[in-house]
Formats: C-alpha cells, structure tokens, sequence
C-alpha cells in the first residue's frame, strides 16, 4: 500500500498544481469580517458546490474537479478554519454556518438562490 501511495503521489501533486493554477479564487463573506475562500473552474452548465468534511480542505475534491468541470461551473469552498479561510465568527454552530454557505452560494451563483431559500 505504501508502495503505491508512493508511486501515485507525484500524479497527485501535478493534478494539485494544474488545479491550483486553473482555478479562479473568490471569497464570500463569513460574518462581519471574515471570509470563506472558493476555488472555481469551468465557464458553462449547471453550478456544483463541493464541500469537504471537518478536515481538510478543497483538494479532497481533486480527483472530481477535472471531471465536473467538463460540463459545470465548480466551486470548491474550504470550511472556515480549514484550507485557506480563516476561523468563522462565533456562534460557530450548524445554522450560523449554513447561513454563511447559503449567502455564499447565491453570490456565486444567484440562480440557485430559488433552490437554497
């Protein structure tokens, strides 16, 4: 296992770096001052949001992205307090959260606003 963790590693880090250049960054507000950090790709179709579990960050989605974004726009967001966003503003409870995610899904995509509300 080790072995081929081993050997697929230097694919791994040479899809990161093609994703990372190709993607566009944007940041959405998270309360007051803070922000939740987005990476986006693909110009066309239906929008995707990916978000990973409790850790991590947007490079959970790597081997997806490529794939989604053939017939999507895809916007891969870091939690607040993982990947590139900061720690959100407290309550840090599930609905404030939410709150955060929605407001930010309409802003990247306004057309969803009608499925999130």
């Amino acid at each position: 296992m080790l072995a081929e963790q081993q050997e697929a590693a230097p694919r791994v880090h040479a899809l990161e770096d093609r994703l990372e250049r190709g993607a566009r960054i944007v940041r959405t507000p998270c309360g007051e001052e803070g922000h939740i950090v987005w990476r986006s790709w693909g110009t066309r179709g239906p929008a995707v949001f990916l978000l990973h579990g409790g850790f991590g960050s947007w490079k959970h989605w790597l081997r997806n992205i490529e794939g989604l974004a053939a017939g999507h726009r895809v916007f891969a967001g870091d939690l607040p307090g993982l990947g590139d966003s900061p720690t959100a503003p407290q309550p840090h409870t599930s609905p404030a959260l939410g709150r955060y995610f929605a407001q930010g899904i309409a802003q990247l995509d306004p057309r969803s606003e009608e499925h999130t509300s």
